[in-house]
Order: C-alpha cells, then structure tokens, then sequence
C-alpha cells in the first residue's frame, strides 16, 4: 500500500500517525478464527473482512475483534480466553518484528509557485495593517482618560448626594 511507510522512514514520528501492524499468515489466520465464531456483531465483522485482504491490519480491526471475542461471541470463556492470547501474542510478534504501519506524511513543497509566493505576502501584509489598526484604535482611546475622570467625579458626587 502506497499510502503507509515502515518504521524504517525517514520522517519523524510527530509527522505520522499510527495505521496499524503489518498482517502476517498468523493474524490472518486469527481473524479468520474470529470470524468463524459465533457472534452477534455483524458491524464489527464486516470491518475485519474488508480489511482481510490488505496488507496492513488497522487498529480498528483489532478493536473490532477484541469486541466479538469479548463481548459478542457466544463460545466458552476458555475458547475466548484461548483465542485472545493467540491474537496479543500474533500482535506482540507483529510489533517487535518492526512491523508497525505509519501514514506517510504530507508532502511539503519544497518552494512556492510565484502566485501562491505573493498570495503570502499580501496576507501578511494585510496581517500587519489589521494589527497595526488595532493598535492606533488602542492609542487614540488614551487621549479621552480625562473625560472619563470627569464622569467618574460626577457620578461619586451624584452618589454621595444619594440620588
């Protein structure tokens, strides 16, 4: 699959997100033991078939299984016991073989084309006249402090007065 890369990338781990683990013959063959069981949770079925065929095993999928074995199914507590050790074992052996599956990151581009270059510009030439018009409307309001000062003596008057 094009859209993940390994653990063996480049990038760092801020720039990528976590998919899942790369599938091996064993949980392949567990998902497919989990979908022969008898459950009552056909959502969670169908999200791990339609990824039976892929080579990564989302995360999700694991959810999906974990819920039929441990909430839908309808077989003994050792049979689910049994098969969910088989699962964490096959994802442990899954994980430390560095197989873990990353979405590759966004690629940058490595220089803006002329039009997006002045685009850039004249936003942050808008930018800094917004900020610069903030800051004048903020200045210019200094100016009126002695009108407020008459107001606040007339209303400490009006006050003590008692009206």
């Amino acid at each position: 699959d094009d859209a993940t890369t390994t653990t063996t990338s480049t990038s760092t781990m801020a720039d990528k997100k976590l998919e899942g683990v790369r599938y091996t013959p064993e949980l392949r063959s567990i998902s497919k033991r989990v979908l022969a069981l008898k459950h009552n949770d056909s959502k969670a079925a169908e999200h791990v078939k339609s990824h039976l065929s892929s080579d990564t095993l989302p995360l999700s999928s694991v959810r999906a299984m974990r819920t039929i074995i441990l909430q839908r199914c309808n077989e003994s507590d050792e049979t689910k016991s049994a098969l969910l050790a088989d699962l964490n074992a096959a994802l442990s052996a899954a994980t430390s073989a560095k197989g873990l599956q990353f979405t590759a990151p966004p690629p940058k581009p490595d220089e803006l084309s002329t039009e997006e270059a002045r685009y850039q510009k004249r936003i942050e030439r808008l930018r800094l006249k917004a900020e610069e018009n903030r800051y004048s409307r903020l200045v210019t309001n200094l100016d009126r402090k002695v009108a407020d000062d008459e107001t606040m003596k007339s209303m400490k008057y009006a006050t003590s007065v008692g009206m």
